[in-house]
């Protein structure tokens, strides 16, 4: 048996692409989904508003991402993938029908602006099926809004979105299908995927590294600093063909707790698997990870732990996580009358490495958004520094790369700013045949160059053994 779905909904032919058994599953009988669009299209033509956008969403019973994703990533110019931690949210987005693409240092001011003009040109299903929390736009925002002139980046804008043609979404209980559509229709381009088996074209010298977190601890000594997240770039090229597909497959497996992502433009693709939620927001409750504080993992039970209670008894590492909390803490209390979190971090563990972790949750007020939280806890000292802006500018001094979207924000918005943004760290670019993989760690006094640097080896790990991986596929 096979089940298909469509890309248009205009003309009612909503059953077109076919998928194989075990990729999506319908949850009705098809004259029910018949009906639903019949309503649709019935409450459209009786609208006497013009709207931008028209999104039918149809309830199905199944879909499995990774088969959904491989089946697509060769066949379209943009796609979003993103799997959260506790499966509560998957999603798959294919094609761009609209997209928000900001260059400017005043990028969340802009891209307010633009949900804001947009919001009320909407028209969906949702209320009908009893939803409201289904993602609207997805993307994400590189770490500085300064103007990127790294050619690695050059696919993405400084903050970019997109409204997808089509996506495949769980949400909690909810399990949908989604259909997107301009008033104009919309065409797009297929694009090639690129190749695999790794050759390391650039060498880091660890010298220049060392030099760096030497001015940098010279500078904390000097209260110039409290803390500064310093990152490294490895680059590759890639020799035979790889499966984007089962890459995000392998790190799903390999790294539960974390979330993976994928968000292509053009010829390149920005990938990972992260540990740190930057903020989910649903309706007016607020959450967030102060993540920060790092060791390996034990080679047992006893030597795991045994570092674990290390982790939470050293102070330079309980010091680097403090700072991040206090900062969030400080931030949200603007914008919320209480602030909830334990004043002990827990242990959050990943395959190859350990952190000190605290979930701070809060309730909005009514008066702020989504984009006043954002312009004020973005970035955080988790994968920055304190005070920020000045650990920027040591950072643009200190680092010989463009970050990118690489520790920046990944994730996605409802149209009434429901969202689930995460930090885009434990990630790469694959631009063509060209990969770039990124690490960073927290410098404080006390930090030790080569145990810093070691420790982005480690973090490295997770994206290097993909292609390990690949050549048992």
């Amino acid at each position: 048996m096979k089940y298909f779905f469509d890309i248009s909904f205009a003309n009612k032919t909503v059953f077109q692409n076919q998928f194989n058994d075990g990729i999506i599953e319908i949850i009705m009988l098809e004259f029910e989904v018949d009906q639903i669009i019949e309503n649709f299209l019935n409450k459209v033509s009786n609208s006497d508003k013009q709207f931008l956008i028209y999104s039918l969403a149809i309830p199905i019973n199944y879909f499995e991402p990774h088969n959904l994703l491989a089946f697509y990533e060769d066949k379209c110019v943009d796609f979003f993938y993103l799997q959260n931690t506790s499966m509560t949210t998957s999603l798959i987005a294919i094609n761009s029908i609209f997209d928000i693409k900001i260059n400017s240092k005043k990028s969340t001011l802009l891209l307010k602006q633009e949900i804001q003009k947009i919001q009320g040109m909407v028209f969906s299903n949702y209320n009908d099926l009893g939803i409201d929390n289904v993602p609207f736009l997805v993307g994400g925002m590189k770490f500085t809004s300064d103007v990127d002139e790294s050619e690695i980046w050059t696919d993405f804008s400084n903050s970019d979105w997109f409204v997808p043609q089509f996506e495949f979404v769980r949400a909690k209980e909810n399990i949908l299908f989604a259909i997107n559509e301009l008033q104009d229709s919309i065409s797009y381009s297929f694009n090639n995927v690129y190749e695999s088996s790794l050759e390391e074209i650039e060498t880091f010298a660890f010298s220049l590294w060392e030099k760096s977190i030497a001015l940098i601890i010279s500078e904390i000594k000097k209260n110039k600093f409290k803390k500064v997240v310093l990152s490294r770039m490895k680059t590759f090229k890639i020799a035979s063909r790889v499966s984007l597909a089962n890459m995000l497959k392998m790190l799903s497996i390999n790294y539960p707790s974390t979330t993976t992502f994928a968000f292509r433009r053009n010829s390149s693709t920005f990938f990972g698997a992260t540990p740190e939620l930057f903020l989910r927001l649903e309706n007016r409750s607020l959450t967030t990870d102060a993540l920060a504080g790092s060791i390996k993992r034990g080679e047992n039970e006893t030597e795991d732990n045994d570092l674990s209670d290390y982790l939470l008894s050293n102070s330079k590492e309980r010091n680097e996580q403090q700072f991040v909390v206090d900062f969030v803490i400080n931030k949200l209390s603007a914008f919320t009358n209480s602030v909830e979190y334990n004043k002990i971090p827990k242990i959050k563990k990943l395959a190859n490495i350990q952190h000190l972790h605290t979930e701070i949750k809060a309730t909005i007020r009514d008066s702020f958004s989504l984009f006043d939280i954002l312009e004020v806890l973005y970035p955080t000292p988790a994968i920055c520094g304190l005070p920020v802006e000045k650990a920027k500018e040591m950072i643009s001094q200190s680092e010989d790369y463009q970050r990118g979207l690489y520790s920046g924000i990944i994730g996605w918005m409802s149209i009434n700013s429901n969202s689930e943004l995460f930090i885009g760290i434990r990630s790469a670019l694959i631009k063509k045949n060209l990969l770039f993989i990124f690490a960073g760690c927290g410098i404080v006094e006390g930090s030790d160059a080569l145990q810093e640097f070691m420790e982005t080896e480690m973090k490295f790990n997770p994206i290097l053994n993909l292609f390990n991986d690949e050549k048992k596929h």
